[in-house]
């Protein structure tokens, strides 16, 4: 029996379901709306890439519980190395995102796991 990410490492180009990419796409969309938000407030210059904030946005996750348990669910993905490369294989794929990596962490307030992006 193999798990997802032995599955996604032998299979050359692994596509998750729609909604799954859905998930991703919109969470992205997301940050981007962040970073556009706080540049027309003139908190980072234009021009500036989610690449190199990213760590400002801490206090939003990319994904929260619910977000990342609807992702989980859809893909039917339980180890959290499953739900990264996941993650990570859609941003690169699916959205064009070679240079933001996923990464799990748990929300200290409410002690939820959540996805940023590092």
């Amino acid at each position: 029996m193999t798990s997802k990410t032995e599955e996604v490492a032998t299979e050359p180009m692994h596509r998750y379901s729609a909604k799954a990419v859905k998930c991703v796409v919109d969470a992205l969309a997301r940050a981007e709306d962040r970073l556009d938000e706080a540049i027309l407030r003139g908190e980072f210059p234009r021009g500036t890439f989610l690449k190199e904030v990213v760590h400002k946005f801490t206090s939003k996750p990319f994904m929260d519980a619910d977000q990342l348990t609807e992702f989980r669910t859809v893909e039917q993905l339980y180890a959290p190395e499953e739900v990264l490369v996941a993650l990570w294989v859609i941003l690169e794929n699916d959205c064009g995102e070679k240079g933001l990596l996923p990464a799990l962490t748990v929300e200290r307030e409410r002690g939820e796991l959540v996805v940023i992006l590092r």
